[in-house]
């Protein structure tokens, strides 16, 4: 993923509408450049303390709510040093928002397309759900921009082996299956 900062000198960048538009189109460059259409992108904010930034924030965070994968990182509550800059402690802060903003954009395990924490069949649902998309990478387990089966191929490889406790049950429910049909098939001669 892209972690991004902007620096504060553009604060007059010209309108909101001029902003998000070049940021909108930095970020299908960079996607389109990598070959990974979903590419996490995280936007941090600008110091909210100075009130002569609006145009940039308010435009990051509308690219943020208009593209997938694309989150707004809010510095709300970040002290700043000099009117400008942010305090080492501020600074460290921020970094903990995007590493956790960042963890929950990108699940680090594969084959969880819900993003619960467990590989199950409520994460095929979601592949089938998503399958062929180009456009959502919720279940593009091998980040090549597409789910296809490549990904399901990830999420069986992931799916947790059965218990020897339900493997056990499962084999004692076949034998008695079996042993009751043929049972029935001797009566029946």
């Amino acid at each position: 993923g892209v972690i991004w900062h902007q620096g504060e000198s553009d604060g007059a960048a010209g309108p909101a509408a001029e902003y998000q538009a070049n940021m909108t189109e930095l970020i299908n460059v960079m996607r389109n450049d990598l070959g990974y259409t979903n590419l996490p992108f995280l936007i941090g904010e600008l110091e909210s303390v100075d009130g002569g930034r609006e145009t940039v924030r308010t435009a990051q965070a509308n690219v943020a709510a208009a593209m997938n994968f694309v989150e707004f990182i809010p510095s709300t509550g970040l002290a700043v040093s000099d009117g400008t800059h942010f305090t080492s402690a501020a600074v460290l802060e921020l970094g903990q928002r995007f590493a956790t903003t960042m963890q929950a954009t990108i699940s680090s395990l594969p084959g969880d397309f819900n993003r619960d924490g467990v590989v199950d069949g409520v994460d095929y649902q979601v592949w089938s759900v998503y399958q062929g998309s180009t456009t959502n990478a919720q279940a593009d387990a091998n980040n090549d921009g597409i789910v296809d089966g490549g990904d399901l191929q990830i999420w069986a490889n992931a799916v947790p082996e059965p218990s020897a406790v339900a493997a056990g049950s499962l084999a004692l429910a076949a034998f008695g299956w079996c042993r009751w049909a043929s049972r029935r098939k001797k009566a029946s001669l």
